[in-house]
Parts: C-alpha cells; sequence; structure tokens
C-alpha cells in the first residue's frame, strides 16, 4: 500500500504504441518501463514489476548467453518456440501455454534462442526481485494448457502457493493470464487515483466494475457514502438518489437507524441485518484472496472479528482502550 503524500495524485496513461521501443535486425522489443538505453525516471517500474518486455525474436536468432543476479524472471511465450539454456544445466523449449520461471540468485548465465528458422517467436518476459537475495540459482517450467483450458483467470506464475503455477520467490507477486476475448470481454487496465476512481465508476458505464479497497472502518457508520443510495462513492445503481428496490431501502433505513444508536449491540445487529442482505442480494461481489492481513494499533484491546465477514473488525461491542504499558 502507498504510503501518505501531501503531492496531488496524477493518472498516467502510457498507450501500447507508446512505449519504449527498441528495433535491431534480430529483436523488435516494446518496453513498458525503463529498460537498457530507455530512461525515463518516471517510469521505472510498477510496484515490484521491474520488467515487462513484449519480444519478438526472429527464426534462427535470439538472446545470447549473458548474465542475471538476484533476479526472479518470468517467460510466457504466445507464438513460436523459445529455447532456453542455463549455467546450471537447465534446458527447455517454451512454447504457448508452458510457463517457465528462472531465478538469477546468487548468478547464472543463460541464453534464449528461437530454435525456428522458419518463424519467429513472441513473447513476454517479466522481471521482479526476490524476498530474500543470493538464494541458488533455479528453473522450473510448467504447462498450464489444461487450466487455461478451463477459462477465467488463471495463475501461471505466484509466490502465494497456488499449486497450479510456476514457483517465484517472491510472496507479493502473482502473474495471471486468461483469454478474455474467449468470453467476449474486453479489459481496459487504467491506474487511476482514489478521486478518478469514484468518478470513473459512479459516472461511466459498466457492465461490471472490479476494486479493491486498501482501508476500511471499525464503523459503518464513517462510510455513508458507500451504504446509502445517495452516496457519492455509492457503486450498486450509482447514478441513482433514492432506492431502486425494497432491500435497498431496507439497508437506507437500517444504516441511518444505525448512526443513531448509542447501544452497540442495537448497532451491531442492524448491521450485521445489512450484511445478510448484500450476501442474499450480491450488488457486489467478494473476491476471496489467500492472505489477509489487518493491524490495529497496540492501544487498542479486544479486537474481534465479525462472525459474518471475518475480515472486518466490526465487534466495536469488545474493543476498549489499552491501559498504558
Amino acid at each position: 500500500m502507498a504510503a501518505a503524500s501531501s503531492r496531488p495524485s496524477a493518472v498516467d496513461i502510457r498507450r501500447a504504441d507508446e512505449r519504449f521501443h527498441t528495433r535491431i535486425g534480430w529483436l523488435d522489443s516494446h518496453h513498458s518501463f525503463s529498460f537498457s538505453n530507455h530512461y525515463d525516471p518516471a517510469n521505472t517500474h510498477h510496484g515490484l514489476l521491474l520488467v515487462s518486455n513484449d519480444d519478438t525474436v526472429r527464426a534462427g536468432t535470439g538472446f545470447r548467453t549473458h548474465p542475471h543476479q538476484d533476479m526472479e524472471i518470468v517467460t510466457w511465450v504466445l507464438e513460436g518456440e523459445l529455447e532456453h539454456k542455463d549455467s546450471e544445466g537447465h534446458t527447455g523449449i517454451i512454447y504457448p501455454g508452458l510457463a517457465q520461471r528462472m531465478s538469477a540468485g546468487t548468478g547464472i548465465w543463460h541464453s534464449e534462442m528461437n530454435p525456428r528458422h522458419d518463424r519467429d517467436v513472441h513473447f513476454v518476459q517479466m522481471w521482479v526481485p526476490p524476498d530474500t537475495e543470493r538464494i541458488q540459482p533455479g528453473y522450473e517450467q510448467l504447462d498450464i494448457n489444461a487450466q487455461l483450458e478451463l477459462g477465467g483467470l488463471v495463475p501461471i506464475a505466484s509466490g502465494r502457493g497456488h499449486a497450479a503455477a510456476i514457483s517465484i520467490r517472491q510472496r507479493g507477486a502473482e502473474v495471471i493470464a486468461s483469454d478474455l476475448k474467449d468470453v467476449g470481454l474486453t479489459v481496459n487496465v487504467v491506474p487511476l487515483d482514489v478521486a478518478a476512481l469514484i468518478d470513473r465508476l459512479t459516472k461511466g458505464t459498466y457492465d461490471a466494475a472490479y476494486y479493491a479497497v486498501a482501508a476500511t472502518d471499525t464503523d459503518p457508520s464513517a462510510n455513508l457514502d458507500y451504504w446509502l443510495s445517495s452516496g457519492s462513492f455509492h457503486l450498486w445503481h450509482p447514478k441513482q438518489k433514492t432506492p431502486a428496490t425494497p432491500w435497498e431501502a431496507e439497508i437506507d433505513t437500517l444504516i441511518r437507524e444505525l448512526t443513531g444508536l448509542t447501544d452497540l449491540r442495537e448497532r451491531q445487529m442492524r448491521f450485521a441485518r445489512v450484511q445478510q442482505i448484500i450476501a442474499t442480494e450480491l450488488p457486489t461481489i467478494s473476491f476471496a484472496a489467500p492472505s489477509l492481513v489487518t493491524a490495529t494499533s497496540t492501544r487498542v484491546d479486544g479486537v474481534e472479528a465479525s462472525p459474518i465477514y471475518p475480515y472486518l473488525l466490526w465487534r466495536a461491542d469488545t474493543m476498549r482502550l489499552a491501559p498504558p504499558r
């Protein structure tokens, strides 16, 4: 999560055809971030992702033997074949649907060549730093075509223990693949600051919006803009100012009653009913995550998870300020 900053947020849109471009006789490569002789101090990475290169290597050519150190490198072939060889004795032909990872660790030399003399190879390569430096170099490849045929979002490389993905030594990273064209979907990924996100979600036209809330409050009355039909961050039927359905009207009533009560048990009963309505009507769909971490101040005792949504710290009736230590 980003730390708070006094600087204004900005949306930086970088079109695919505006990426850094390297073109030499045997290689046509587009770089999403600063790479090789291309450098922009405002575009060096995105989170943990340091390199995302879209490469086309001509037939019978490729990257000859060169070194790497302390980097997790994932290669995903889109068309053709790519041959890998390294100083640890690993060799392999990478083809579409085969995920490959090389851990450079303490140091490794490798080559990536197009073994075909009749066609180019097109692949994407991503680099992320490992959790721990100076590890033993390693290599892994795994055919996940069977998982891709099932559709949906498929992890191809993960530091979070997904069984059907190659492993990477970075717990905060995950690479996902999906051919959304097969189900008629078009996805545009645009980084937004919070103000622009709210404006786009509430004023745009979407079939669905997938978003993540990075911070919550222990009291739902602090999020009235989200719960009330008239709220500026009300994400189902976002253009309405009055309830569109009976269950929305019930949520409005419950939330308004809750904010005027001081009895913690009465407040909790009303919010539990709100959660039951959300779970039944599903105006929003919660995505499960393998790991969720919450933290509270050491000055607060008695923090217990909600019995309905365990990741919400709702149990205000058990919370209290801790005695001075």
